[in-house]
């Protein structure tokens, strides 16, 4: 999955993502996969970059099927 991710000052950061699939209706589609990428850098980012993080197993999707992949951020320590 790809993501623009912007740390900021935060030189140490986890990334989570989930995904969901089974309907059209995120409140309603069911999480199917969810990982936590560490990402580490040596000086702040304000500007970001475009990110590629590998998924640990793979995503069966159909097509024409929903899907929704959502990313949040938090600083390690």
């Amino acid at each position: 999955v790809q993501t623009w991710y912007a740390a900021g000052s935060w030189l140490n950061s986890k990334i989570k993502i989930q995904i969901y699939s089974g309907s059209n209706d995120i409140y309603k589609a069911k999480l199917v996969h969810s990982q936590t990428f560490e990402y580490n850098i040596t000086e702040a980012n304000s500007t970001g970059e475009l990110l590629t993080i590998h998924l640990d197993n793979n995503i069966l999707i159909y097509p024409n099927e929903h899907f929704f992949i959502a990313f949040a951020a938090h600083q390690s320590p």
